[in-house]
């Protein structure tokens, strides 16, 4: 398939636009965390600071196509993919995902998927339960679930009344 993955970390980040890539690239994050905080030990080493998430955002706008997963899943399986084609997704649902990451997702037009773990959700641990809903609003069109396990429950064409039965209260009721 022609997909590619990239797991970056801000101050590793590539001028990918230079280098011949063939196929969509995905690039996946966990978190995103304030500037001030960069000294704090209890950032896990895979989150990125904000501004540098912010200039990574921009320099995907401005060179690339940042296109949403289901969109990347039809152009692959038409044919019609581009090599300029990039796909931001965030896994497990930090509530800064939301809080911090979506205004600047927002800002540069940049479409997102966010994996969510339904234990959380429930637990309310990561992922503010009260926002799901305004995910759309923020232009995620894209919401997967994993269980308990962390074991895909959806991964694409996210709609209400399609997610599995036993978490579809989750997202409709509150």
């Amino acid at each position: 398939m022609k997909v590619k993955s990239y797991f970056l970390f801000l101050s590793d980040f590539l001028p990918l636009h230079k280098i011949k890539l063939s196929g969509i690239k995905i690039i996946t994050y966990h978190g995103v965390y304030k500037d001030e905080l960069s000294n704090e030990r209890w950032i896990p080493p895979h989150f990125v600071k904000l501004s540098e998430f912010e200039k990574q955002m921009r320099y995907i706008s401005r060179y690339f196509k940042p296109v949403n997963l289901r969109d990347a899943v039809k152009a692959l399986k038409s044919g019609s993919f581009s090599s300029k084609m990039t796909v931001v997704t965030f896994d497990d649902g930090y509530a800064n995902n939301f809080y911090l990451a979506l205004p600047i997702l927002k800002k540069f037009s940049i479409p997102a998927t966010i994996f969510l773990v339904t234990k959380y959700i429930i637990n309310q641990d990561l992922f503010p339960f009260d926002k799901i809903r305004l995910l759309n609003y923020w232009g995620v069109k894209d919401i997967g679930m994993t269980d308990y396990l962390n074991n895909p429950i959806i991964q694409l064409d996210y709609q209400l009344s399609q997610i599995w039965p036993k978490y579809k209260h989750l997202l409709t009721e509150k």
